[in-house]
């Protein structure tokens, strides 16, 4: 994790050592989008065809949209 006040690293030295770049560390995460969340299934069921892993996947979706 990186602290922004740390006594001895900048921000950019925390940076170098973990191998990340300082915009994804300032950068707050997007995440998916409903209508790409609502596709996944569609895209990508032949792939997981598994009754309890499409369960799993419905309830994973469900936390996410609600």
């Amino acid at each position: 994790m990186i602290e922004k006040n740390h006594p001895h690293l900048s921000v950019r030295a925390q940076c170098r050592l973990l191998s990340i770049s300082r915009s994804s560390f300032y950068r707050k995460a997007q995440g998916e989008t409903a209508t790409n969340l609502a596709l996944m299934p569609e895209r990508y069921g032949h792939l997981f065809p598994s009754p309890d892993h499409q369960k799993a996947m419905a309830q994973v979706e469900a936390k996410l949209l609600a």
